[in-house]
């Protein structure tokens, strides 16, 4: 079963679509920073119980297809939260969110048993905070709504 959204096409193109600069295949947050987007435009969002998302790890696609953002030093993983708490977040509690972030990214209970692996995942969030404020000094770009399967 797959996730969808439905929105009015003119509408979401008149808000910007969805920001670019979320960079997929992980595209961590996209969703939170345009749903955010359309109410403030004064859209409304409805919750369908029946709708539901699986982010599944398959060889070919799904939002865990890249490998574990447990063992890696790519920023993929992370840059999404960084850039979205850059977009949407305000003054002292920005700071703190993007400051807490790394150390709760290795405060787990894989790293734990492979403490070997902070390091490495260190450098990634690092990385992914470099890339973040990079993407947040360029404008908001509009994505294709058609990309993302929404008509």
């Amino acid at each position: 079963m797959a996730g969808n959204l439905s929105v009015i096409r003119d509408k979401a193109l008149g808000i910007g679509g969805f920001d670019e600069n979320f960079i997929p295949p992980v595209s961590y947050r996209f969703e939170t920073e345009f749903a955010k987007r359309i109410i403030a435009a004064g859209g409304r969002i409805r919750f369908e119980p029946a709708a539901s998302i699986r982010h599944l790890r398959a060889a070919h696609g799904g939002t865990r297809s890249l490998g574990s953002h447990l063992a890696s030093a790519s920023p993929l993983h992370g840059v999404g939260d960084y850039y979205y708490a850059l977009r949407c977040g305000k003054g002292l509690e920005r700071v703190c969110y993007m400051l807490r972030r790394p150390f709760r990214e290795v405060c787990t209970k894989f790293h734990l048993r492979h403490p070997w692996w902070i390091p490495l995942k260190f450098i990634g969030e690092l990385r992914a905070l470099v890339l973040a404020l990079r993407l947040h000094r360029k404008r908001l770009r509009p994505r294709s709504l058609i990309q993302f399967g929404v008509h």
